[in-house]
């Protein structure tokens, strides 16, 4: 046998030989919450959808995104290594900074080579804030008051 032709084969075998390629990603179906639901901040938001895929999955993941598609949130990460995944968790909107707007829960899987995402629009209604007073303190050089300020600026003595 010459050279050339084993080399030939050899080059034959190696680029003949193909991974498996996978070419289905992982379809979602989000059923909670919908979209253009109206959240308020501290609400707890039950998330579920169904997700499948020819493969096992290897991870889902759902968190809070701003319009500029920025987590706002802690993502939640689930581990399922099935074929097929029933999401149902809970979201705790706990941000008392968050502000009123448009917000995205981003569901995603992956089954180790596609990821797929599915966004859902959510109108946030940031928790109410109100301001019942402020404190004021006064020092003379050996001693400070604290006054508290009710919102009609009537003053009460607080503590020293």
């Amino acid at each position: 046998m010459s050279k050339p032709f084993f080399i030939g084969v050899l080059l034959f075998f190696i680029f003949s030989c193909s991974k498996d390629k996978d070419e289905n990603p992982p379809i979602i179906t989000v059923t909670a919450p919908f979209s253009g639901q109206l959240i308020n901040g501290m609400d707890t938001i039950k998330i579920f959808a169904s997700i499948s895929d020819d493969r096992n999955l290897e991870w889902v993941k759902v968190s809070l995104n701003d319009i500029n598609d920025i987590v706002v949130l802690p993502t939640i990460t689930k581990n399922p290594t099935t074929k097929e995944y029933q999401l149902n968790t809970s979201y705790f909107v706990h941000d008392v900074h968050l502000a009123s707007g448009v917000y995205y829960f981003d569901i995603s899987a992956s089954d180790g080579e596609n990821v797929t995402h599915k966004q859902i629009e959510v109108n946030l209604n940031e928790v109410a804030k109100t301001r019942n007073g402020i404190f004021v303190v006064s020092n003379n050089g050996a001693s400070s008051d604290i006054t508290f300020l009710d919102n009609n600026y009537s003053g009460n003595f607080y503590t020293s």
